[in-house]
């Protein structure tokens, strides 16, 4: 998923993953470890739905990640709690908004008085 929806190099997944450079890393710059891990899941992926059906999922989460990205910060926190608390996501985005403002005026309290 990070390769074929997220987009990342070999070289960011192995960062991202926290795995050992390489002992060639400085040379070639990238994670042939991580190039293999890739290869072998998507054959696994292939087996298990096949390419089109793996095609049709990353797409699908390619829209849900942009869908996701243009969230405000507060509606994601709202969809959040709709998971994990099962309320409507509604009643979770009032909830949402009023900690939003309860925490930016704490901070508005906390600032001195410039003058």
């Amino acid at each position: 998923m990070l390769r074929d929806v997220d987009g990342l190099t070999y070289r960011k997944i192995g960062e991202e993953l926290d795995l050992p450079r390489p002992k060639d890393f400085e040379v070639k710059g990238d994670y042939a470890r991580v190039r293999q891990m890739v290869s072998r899941g998507r054959k696994i992926i292939f087996l298990a739905i096949g390419k089109d059906g793996w095609r049709r999922h990353i797409e699908a989460m390619r829209a849900e990640a942009k869908r996701w990205n243009s969230l405000s910060d507060v509606e994601q926190e709202a969809e959040g709690f709709v998971e994990s608390l099962g309320l409507p996501y509604e009643e979770t985005l009032r909830i949402a908004e009023e900690e939003n403002s309860r925490m930016s005026r704490l901070k508005a309290e906390d600032q001195p008085e410039t003058r």
